[in-house]
């Protein structure tokens, strides 16, 4: 099998791959269930590698309070900022 491409002055043969691979699918197919199998029993046998921890930290200027207290608390603390709002007069 003494091809060439014609614009590559080459001698040595030319490798055709496709008809490699089909000549050795046996042996691929093998390998590829093997390592898939190699690849489960590790993963099987070691577990995940990584560890994920997540935390959130929340600090809130005032404390917030539940019910009706609360309620009139907020409402106390919206009215001086509403008077600037107001109309002059």
């Amino acid at each position: 099998m003494q091809q060439a491409h014609p614009l590559i002055k080459a001698t040595e043969p030319s490798i055709d791959l496709v008809q490699l691979a089909l000549r050795n699918v046996v042996w691929l197919v093998i390998a590829g269930v093997a390592g898939l199998v190699l690849g489960v029993a590790s993963y099987k046998a070691m577990g995940p590698s990584y560890v994920a921890n997540t935390q959130i930290l929340v600090k809130l200027k005032r404390p917030f309070r539940c019910g009706t207290k609360a309620m009139g608390h907020a409402l106390a603390s919206v009215r001086p900022m509403w008077k600037l709002f107001a109309a002059p007069g």
